[in-house]
């Protein structure tokens, strides 16, 4: 609090590559990153004067303290600062406000920068072509199961979702999908099984309580290992809604167990989701769409039966932990090795 004191500190709060922004554009977030960036890099000065030879540095998302690293450390010829990049990050159209301070700063600054899809590096190349010499794709994982969930055998249509339910994930459109599918087929029984991380949404408590009796909603709390319940249910599919996303470890998880994923395409899902493994959708997908697509999904169980095993293969190919992430651990110590020539 007594940062705030310094006169010093504030001509960093509400400047970005240079140039002044808007003094009330996302205010709290400028604030709050202008003095955490002064703050580390402060800190990385004294630190690191004292430390000799080479070393890389590494941060999980590139952020104000990615900044005050890059920022701290000018002087130093050999050190690097690399950092990953998820959507939060760098995508505009996840925040609020329309606008992420210090973006360009970061973007300039950081010396590597790994986004976690495809989409995601396209998207930061797209609209800052200068960063297309310091970028690599390093995806995130999820460990091997060993198991494969199987279809329902009882005429059920059993849905899978996992997920916070948060405004940009969107289980209210699933909840009103399954709610119109339910009252089209009233003899049809479906039953909706959510992971539920965090708190419940209650615009999916509206939807469900006004729902048909032939669809029931079980949200569950609690769950660390959420595979391990997997193991020994049923699941015909898996959905996705959400509306931006960075590299759906969810998505992976279920892919892992062999179940085929219906999802709308949002950030790093494209990465993983085609018509081999499910249904990619548009984003824009709306309830009695969603409803449609559903519906033609769950009455072709052959259909799906034949997305199981290639679902698994996309799995090893973009989504195992074990290659991913020494694939990244390869990729630092190339640039490490680099540094201390």
């Amino acid at each position: 609090r007594q940062r705030l004191l310094y006169p010093c500190n504030w001509p960093g709060v509400f400047m970005s590559d240079g140039s002044p922004t808007p003094l009330l554009a996302n205010w709290p977030r400028r604030v709050q990153g202008g003095l955490t960036t002064r703050t580390v890099a402060r800190w990385a000065r004294q630190h690191f004067s004292e430390r000799q030879g080479p070393m890389l540095l590494y941060t999980c998302s590139l952020s104000p303290v990615t900044l005050g690293l890059c920022q701290g450390l000018k002087e130093r010829d050999d050190l690097r600062v690399v950092s990953r990049c998820v959507g939060g990050d760098v995508r505009e159209d996840q925040h609020p406000s329309g606008t992420i301070p210090f973006k360009k700063a970061m973007l300039r600054e950081v010396d590597w920068l790994y986004p976690v899809s495809e989409h995601l590096c396209s998207f930061l190349v797209k609209q800052n072509p200068e960063v297309s010499t310091k970028i690599t794709v390093s995806r995130n994982g999820i460990s091997e199961t060993g198991f494969q969930i199987t279809a329902s055998v009882d005429g059920v249509w059993r849905i899978l979702s996992c997920g916070m339910m948060v405004p940009v994930k969107r289980y209210d459109l699933l909840a009103k999908g399954l709610s119109i599918l339910a009252r089209r087929l009233p003899a049809q029984r479906i039953e909706w099984r959510h992971m539920l991380m965090g708190a419940m949404d209650s615009a999916v408590e509206a939807v469900m309580a006004d729902a048909p009796a032939n669809l029931t909603g079980h949200f569950i709390t609690g769950i660390r290992d959420v595979r391990a319940d997997y193991r020994n249910r049923h699941f015909d599919l898996f959905v996705h809604v959400s509306h931006s996303e960075g590299f759906s470890l969810a998505v992976a998880e279920a892919l892992s167990c062999g179940i085929p994923v219906l999802a709308t395409d949002s950030g790093g899902v494209s990465d993983m989701v085609d018509g081999t493994v499910g249904r990619l959708i548009s984003n824009d997908i709306d309830p009695p769409q969603l409803a449609d697509i559903l519906g033609k999904m769950l009455s072709s169980p052959r259909d799906l039966a034949s997305k199981k095993e290639p679902a698994v293969v996309r799995w090893q190919e973009v989504a195992d932990a074990d290659l991913n992430y020494a694939m990244f651990a390869q990729s630092l110590a190339g640039i490490a090795e680099t540094l201390a020539q």
